[in-house]
C-alpha cells in the first residue's frame, strides 16, 4: 500500500478522496492556490502545498506544477480524482516518469477514450453494437452531407475529442447540419485543437445508461490475449474492416443491420469468438484480469446534455419486460470493451436504449465517474479504496467480486443557477439537514462564511439519497434538497424538486429529452 498520496484536485473531489486514503491509514497531500488556502480539501488533507499560481491553467491543470508538488511532499502516489486534469495524458506521463504511480486510467487509455472514432472501432472489435455513424473522422462540409445521406436525419455532430458534452449538435435538416458542424468543429479547435468531428444517427428521445466497470492489472495481458485470438480467428474480420474503410455508407447499413440482428436475438449477444474465449482462459490459467461489472445507473435526467438527476439501478432497464435480459447483456458487452481497452481501475462504458429497448454503445469514459457514490450506496463497496488498491498491484479485491446490488440511490447535482461557473462573492449561509450516512451522503467543497471562487465548476454539492426501493430513495433526496439552504447565491434546487416530483420520474418514465420539455411545460 502506498505511504502518502497526493491528491491533484481540489473542492469535494479531493475531500472524497482523502476520506478513504484516512481510513486505509495513507498520508494524504493537498495542493492549493492562494484562493483555495482555507478550502475544505485543504483542511481534510495531513498536508498541503501551496501552487505558485493565480490561474486554473498554471496550477491544478498544470502537469508540471503538481508533479512538482508531489515531488516536494514526498509522495509515491498520485491520484488525480475526476474532472480538471483527471483524464490528463501529459500528467498520467509525468507522475510515471517521476517514478511515482498514477492512481488513474494509464496514458493509452486515456488517449484511446479521448477518440471518439477509435472508441467506435473498439465497440466493434468488442462485437458490441455502437450508435450508427461513420468509422471515420471527417473533416469537411461535404463529406458531411455525405454521410447524413447514408445515415438520415436526425443526426448529431460531435467534436472526434470529447470534453464532456461541449461541442454536441443536433441537425434535423441540410440547414442545421451545417451550423452543427461549424460548431462542433469551432468546438473541438478551442479545446483540443483538432477540429475533426464524428456523426452519428440520432436516437429519438433515448434513455442514457452507463455502466460502471472495476478492472484488475491483469486486464492488459487479457485484452492482448484477445487481439492475439482474434488474429487467429481468421481473415474474415479483417475483410470486414476493410469493406468498412472502402465504403462509408456500407458501413452505415452493416452497422444498421447488426442492431437489427442482435436486437431480434433470444439469448445474451455473442462475446468474443471461440479462438479469442480460448485465448482468454490460456491468459486467466496465468493469472489475467478481473473484469467485473459494478452495476447501472441512469442519467437521462439530464438537461443541455449536463445530468441533473442520476440513479441507480436504471429505471429504463427496471422497466422493460425482459429487463433482467438486457441488464445482464448490457454487463457483458460492457466488460467486453474495457477488455478490449485494456483500462486497468475504473471506466465507465455509456449506452443508449432506443424506444425498443435495443442498447448502442455510446462511449468509453475512463478514471473514477463523477456518480460512483450510487454504487458504493447500493453495494457497499468503497469504489475509490479499490481504485487505490488495485493501483498498489493488488488483484481485484474479493469484496468486489461477492458485491451485489440492493436498494436504490438517487443523486442530484445542486448547482449555481448562473451563466457559466461559479458566482463570486462569500457564501454567508450553507446549511444541509442531518442525515445519517447510510441513508444520504452529502459532498460539498465548501464552507458558510468562505468566499466562493469564481472559475470553476459550478457545482454547489453531490447530494446521492439511498432507500430500499426507487420511491423512498426519490423521497429521501427531495426531503434533503428540500431542506438545503444556500445564500446569497441561488441554485437549480427547484429544478432538481420540479424533477423529482414530476409523475413521469415518479413513474420512471423519462428520457433524455423530458427535463427540457418539463421547462417548456409541454409534459
Amino acid at each position: 500500500m502506498f505511504e502518502k498520496i497526493l491528491i491533484a484536485n481540489r473542492s469535494e473531489v479531493a475531500a472524497r478522496i482523502a476520506r478513504t486514503c484516512k481510513r486505509l491509514g495513507v498520508t494524504t497531500v493537498a495542493i492549493h492556490t492562494d484562493a483555495d488556502a482555507d478550502a475544505v480539501h485543504v483542511q481534510a488533507c495531513d498536508e498541503a502545498v501551496r501552487l505558485d499560481a493565480t490561474d486554473l491553467a498554471s496550477s491544478y491543470l498544470s502537469a508540471s506544477a503538481i508533479v512538482a508538488a508531489a515531488q516536494r511532499a514526498g509522495a509515491d502516489a498520485v491520484h488525480p480524482g475526476y474532472g480538471l486534469a483527471a483524464n490528463d495524458v501529459a500528467l498520467a506521463r509525468a507522475v510515471i516518469a517521476a517514478g511515482m504511480t498514477f492512481i488513474g486510467p494509464s496514458p493509452e487509455a486515456i488517449e484511446l477514450a479521448a477518440d471518439r472514432a477509435r472508441v467506435r472501432a473498439l465497440c466493434a472489435k468488442a462485437e458490441v453494437r455502437a450508435v450508427a455513424g461513420m468509422s471515420d473522422p471527417i473533416d469537411t462540409l461535404r463529406a458531411a452531407y455525405q454521410a447524413t445521406e447514408a445515415l438520415g436525419y436526425p443526426v448529431v455532430v460531435k467534436p472526434l475529442v470529447p470534453r464532456d458534452a461541449m461541442g454536441v449538435r443536433f441537425a434535423d435538416d441540410d440547414e442545421e447540419l451545417e451550423e452543427a458542424f461549424e460548431g462542433a468543429r469551432a468546438a473541438g479547435r478551442e479545446f483540443s485543437g483538432d477540429e475533426r468531428v464524428v456523426i452519428e444517427r440520432a436516437i429519438e428521445r433515448p434513455r442514457v445508461v452507463e455502466i460502471e466497470v472495476l478492472a484488475d492489472a491483469g486486464a492488459e495481458a487479457e485484452g492482448a490475449a484477445g487481439a492475439e485470438a482474434e488474429g487467429a480467428a481468421g481473415s474474415a474480420s479483417e475483410s470486414e474492416s476493410v469493406s468498412e474503410s472502402e465504403s462509408e455508407s456500407e458501413s452505415v447499413s452493416e452497422s444498421v443491420s447488426e442492431s437489427a440482428r442482435l436486437a431480434s436475438e433470444e439469448t445474451p449477444p455473442p462475446g468474443i469468438s471461440a479462438a479469442a474465449e480460448t485465448a482468454a482462459r490460456a491468459a486467466a490459467e496465468r493469472g489475467a484480469a478481473e473484469i467485473v461489472a459494478i452495476g447501472d445507473r441512469e442519467c437521462s435526467a439530464q438537461r443541455k446534455l449536463r445530468r441533473i438527476v442520476s440513479e441507480s439501478p436504471a429505471a429504463a432497464v427496471n422497466g422493460l419486460p425482459n429487463g433482467d435480459f438486457v441488464r445482464e447483456a448490457l454487463n457483458e458487452a460492457a466488460v467486453r470493451i474495457v477488455r478490449a481497452a485494456r483500462v486497468v481501475g475504473s471506466a465507465t462504458v455509456r449506452f443508449l436504449l432506443d424506444a425498443d429497448g435495443r442498447y448502442h454503445a455510446l462511449g468509453l469514459a475512463v478514471g473514477l465517474s463523477v456518480d460512483h457514490a450510487l454504487h458504493e450506496m447500493c453495494t457497499g463497496l468503497d469504489l475509490v479504496e479499490m481504485q487505490i488498491r488495485i493501483a498498489a498491484g493488488e488483484s481485484m479485491p474479493p469484496e468486489v467480486l461477492s458485491a451485489s446490488t440492493t436498494g436504490h440511490a438517487m443523486e442530484a447535482h445542486l448547482v449555481w443557477d448562473v451563466q457559466g461557473a461559479a458566482p463570486d462573492g462569500e457564501l454567508t449561509e450553507l446549511r444541509f439537514p442531518p442525515v445519517p450516512s447510510s441513508k444520504a451522503r452529502i459532498e460539498t467543497g465548501l464552507a458558510q462564511g468562505a468566499r466562493v471562487v469564481p472559475g470553476y465548476d459550478a457545482l454547489v454539492a453531490k447530494v446521492t439519497a439511498f432507500g430500499p426501493t426507487r420511491h423512498q430513495a426519490a423521497l429521501a433526496l427531495d426531503r434533503v434538497i428540500a431542506e438545503t439552504v444556500v445564500a446569497p447565491f441561488t441554485t437549480n434546487a427547484p429544478l432538481v424538486r420540479r424533477v423529482l416530483g414530476h409523475e413521469a420520474f415518479r413513474a420512471g418514465q423519462y428520457d433524455a429529452t423530458f427535463v427540457e420539455r418539463m421547462i417548456q411545460q409541454r409534459i
